[in-house]
């Protein structure tokens, strides 16, 4: 047998074996500020310095969050439950719902969750600990977001996210890649369908994969030094339960951040309608674009709009 197959027997041996003899703990924690995932994790490291954690945040309504209801996450899922539904009035499909968010995410501006979250970051880092972005966003979104990470002085370092099966110079993996990697960390998500990710600037883009899996591919990944605990904060109520069912072999703290509220009032709905009706008006009166209605098709008013 060649080392490179030695070595990848070894880890799925070790992965199975994980979940076939002993659960490792975890938990969730609902909280309200960053400061406790990331004291938490600097308590771990000081108490032993062999211990190895890995500290993955979550981004929208996480880490940073749009000013405005257009364009956010609590936006962007409103619009994707009434596609699912087949109820959306503004939105053929979610490809549709997509492109406009991507055109929001790329001329608008986020803000921070909160205001010392950089620091605290910073101070996570310098006690030893790594930090990464872990994102429902797709790999289209790469640039913008971490242009928006920089504007708020968030910079993370991008470790070599490369096992033996899971590797590329640019941080760009397609679906057949993806499915490849979880066949050999021995998941059983490696039998569903797969979309392409990508690995950038310290975050993974999962394009709205199963968060627990995409943290299961991530830490397996990233095992050069073997972790001792992994520390995941995430808004999502979805993404919270997806990881609290994952297959990692790891012990793990879920935080649940609760901050930024996340229900949708027909206020709220009412407003981001008539924004995103001015905001097309303006572009498709100047420009040809994917997100304007077809050609013949005409904005519907909406109440309260200038004319």
């Amino acid at each position: 047998m060649t080392k490179r197959l030695l070595i990848g027997i070894g880890l799925i041996l070790s992965l199975w074996s994980g979940q076939l003899f002993a659960t490792p703990p975890r938990e969730i924690r609902q909280t309200v500020e960053l400061s406790e995932p990331i004291q938490e994790a600097i308590r771990l490291r000081r108490a032993d310095e062999a211990n190895r954690i890995l500290l993955v945040f979550d981004i929208d309504n996480t880490l940073l969050t749009m000013p405005q209801f257009l364009g956010s996450d609590r936006w962007f899922n409103y619009h994707a439950d009434l596609i699912a539904k087949g109820a959306d009035a503004e939105f053929a499909d979610i490809n549709a719902l997509i492109a406009t968010q991507a055109l929001l995410f790329g001329i608008g501006q986020m803000e921070l969750t909160q205001p010392d979250a950089p620091t605290l970051i910073d101070e996570a880092r310098k006690a030893g600990i790594q930090v990464m972005l872990l994102t429902a966003r797709g790999p289209d979104f790469s640039n913008m977001t971490e242009r928006e990470l920089h504007r708020n002085g968030i910079d993370l370092d991008a470790p070599a996210v490369c096992a033996f099966f899971f590797c590329s110079e640019d941080g760009q993996f397609d679906g057949a890649s993806v499915k490849q990697a979880l066949h050999y960390i021995g998941s059983s998500a490696a039998s569903g369908s797969t979309r392409p990710i990508a690995v950038s600037g310290g975050a993974m883009f999962a394009a709205g994969q199963n968060k627990g899996v995409m943290l299961q591919l991530l830490v397996s990944a990233l095992q050069r030094e073997k972790f001792t605990q992994v520390i995941f904060v995430d808004d999502g109520q979805r993404n919270v339960d997806a990881v609290a069912a994952s297959e990692l072999a790891v012990p793990l703290t879920i935080y649940h951040y609760k901050r930024v509220p996340t229900a949708v009032s027909s206020a709220d709905a009412s407003t981001g309608k008539r924004q995103l009706r001015q905001l097309l008006a303006a572009i498709c009166g100047t420009l040809k674009s994917s997100i304007c209605p077809t050609e013949g098709a005409q904005l519907k008013p909406v109440a309260g709009a200038p004319k």
